[in-house]
């Protein structure tokens, strides 16, 4: 049952983190292990979207369902896959015009207690090379 929160100030501005993290189609082409993901259905407040994840032999999909609050907040809803439940949300506060602080919050548990040891195991790395993963690209995007 591995929980992870982080604030950052980053230099940029709330409407342009808000966009990067809603923009889930472009998360294969950042983001450490997301094999693809895709927009699979539209609601009234977001999408469902359905990734792709995956590590040497390991892979796995999922279904969240994606609430947008633009530019205040998103959040992710779990609808179905290997996991017991996922609890994740972004937040973003401005702190000026062009800084935003971001918060962000991820707690899972996955059905398979192999998969749970094991990601016990790198967990806080894993998170936090995502993280980083989303400030790169914030930084190609906007700098």
């Amino acid at each position: 049952m591995p929980v992870f929160n982080e604030q950052r100030v980053l230099p940029y501005s709330r409407e342009q983190i808000f966009q990067l993290v809603a923009d889930v189609e472009s998360y294969p082409y950042f983001l450490p292990w997301c094999i693809d993901c895709k927009k699979i259905a539209d609601t009234h407040d977001g999408f469902q979207a359905r990734m792709y994840i995956g590590f040497n032999l390991f892979r796995e999909s999922f279904i969240s369902e994606v609430k947008l609050a633009e530019p205040e907040s998103i959040n992710v809803f779990y609808k179905d896959g290997p996991f017991k439940y996922l609890n994740n949300y972004w937040k973003f506060q401005s702190v000026n015009s062009m800084e935003t602080e971001v918060d962000f919050h991820i707690d899972f548990e996955f059905r398979s207690i192999f998969f749970e040891a094991l990601m016990g195991i790198w967990f806080e790395e894993a998170v936090k090379r995502m993280i980083r993963a989303f400030e790169e690209r914030a930084e190609d995007l906007y700098s």
